[in-house]
């Protein structure tokens, strides 16, 4: 199949390729132009996806921000208890970060020139970039599962274990996120394959990315079940308890005290924690999509970023000739491409979620009244005497 001539050697969007380049991506002197995945979808479409996913990553990053800094000068927010959460947020907020490697210029970080997608050894900012997003990732759902452990040994067991080891949990979380983060940062396997970001390789995220991040995700989930079953039931029990002493069935006194002791020490925990426990549940939701997504894309593209072999590549190719003089083949050619990439509603609604933790976070702690009348005795305590040292000062 012969796609050159001398006037317009390619059909948009394949451009020409330098005589002295080859690549799996090239056939007869045409080239599918970095980043791959985008051309086989309508014109810029992709591109504006991820341009408006970046602005709300940045508004993410803004709210984060704000958490981060409540958490490091309130003083109530500094208890060792809430150490966690802001470890969390500091991680989240590092997460987030990597958009600004980025935006208002996605090839940056997907591309190394035109022809070739990045990798850490072609693309310094790609390698960067990648280290900050794995090791951030880890750090996340670590921190994460740490919470719900702590979460569920406090409410369950009535024990502050994890507090009493805080340092030492400290310690095997950063041993384990710098332990996957260092393995295909030596190896050279921090690429971009697709998406926005650069990331673990697809020939290998799974056993060195999703699989131990899943390895966490998992027992935490079921964790947090046993926490919210053991809760519903003490719940129950302060029901069945209040109803059978309003309709004068004898229970023994000792039964009821330890009854409402347990029960009333299961409601105190969760009103005081049913913020963090909601946190853990949107990030294990948005991890858990997020994965899917990826490994169903990685196995979607791996056809694509080994050669153009698949016969509906060539179909595809054949399209774009017939449409090469009105210069409209990749949204003419569209319907047969977007069989064969990931599904174009299920990107928007993996990514979205990613960009929206910040926000989500925020509507979580950042809004609550507690947090908002801590912001107030601050700036009255940490202001006041300086009123009070001006007017005296004139009197």
């Amino acid at each position: 199949m012969a796609l050159s001539n001398k006037t317009n050697p390619c059909p948009a969007p394949l451009i020409a390729s330098p005589i002295d380049h080859t690549s799996k991506t090239c056939i007869s002197g045409c080239c599918i132009p970095c980043p791959y995945i985008n051309n086989f979808y309508p014109p810029g479409q992709i591109d504006m996806i991820y341009t408006v996913l970046s602005i709300v990553r940045v508004i993410s990053f803004t709210c984060i921000l704000f958490i981060v800094l409540s958490y490091l000068v309130l003083p109530n927010k500094r208890e060792q208890s809430a150490m966690i959460v802001l470890f969390f947020n500091m991680c989240l907020l590092v997460f987030l970060s990597v958009t600004f490697f980025y935006i208002g210029d996605h090839k940056a970080i997907q591309c190394a020139n035109n022809f070739t997608q990045s990798t850490m050894e072609n693309n310094l900012l790609c390698g960067i970039q990648g280290v900050l997003l794995i090791l951030s990732t880890f750090l996340l759902i670590l921190f994460c599962f740490l919470l719900i452990l702590h979460l569920h040994i406090q409410t369950v067991w009535k024990s502050n274990l994890l507090l009493r080891y805080y340092v030492h949990a400290q310690v095997i979380v950063w041993i384990i996120s710098l332990s996957f983060t260092l393995i295909p940062a030596a190896t050279k396997n921090i690429t971009f394959d697709f998406g926005a970001v650069c990331l673990v390789s697809g020939q290998i995220s799974k056993p060195m990315f999703w699989f131990p991040l899943a390895f966490f995700v998992i027992p935490a989930f079921f964790i947090h079940i046993m926490t919210f079953i053991h809760i519903s039931k003490t719940q129950w029990t302060l029901a069945r308890d209040f109803e059978d002493s309003s309709l004068g069935t004898i229970v023994t006194s000792s039964s009821i005290t330890m009854d409402n002791i347990t029960g009333q020490d299961v409601l105190n925990v969760i009103k005081i924690q049913w913020r963090s426990l909601l946190l853990t549940l949107i990030l294990l939701f948005t991890y858990s999509v997020f994965m899917v997504y990826s490994i169903l894309a990685t196995n979607q593209l791996s056809p694509l970023l080994s050669g153009l072999t698949d016969p509906w590549i060539s179909e595809w190719i054949n399209c774009l000739m017939i449409h090469k003089l009105t210069n409209d083949g990749q949204s003419k050619c569209a319907h047969i491409s977007l069989k064969h990439v990931p599904n174009v509603i299920f990107l928007i609604i993996a990514e979205s979620l990613t960009a929206l933790l910040g926000i989500s976070v925020f509507l979580v702690f950042g809004t609550s009244v507690g947090l908002l009348r801590e912001w107030k005795y601050w700036f009255i305590k940490t202001f006041s005497h300086v009123d009070k040292y001006d007017n005296n000062r004139f009197m």
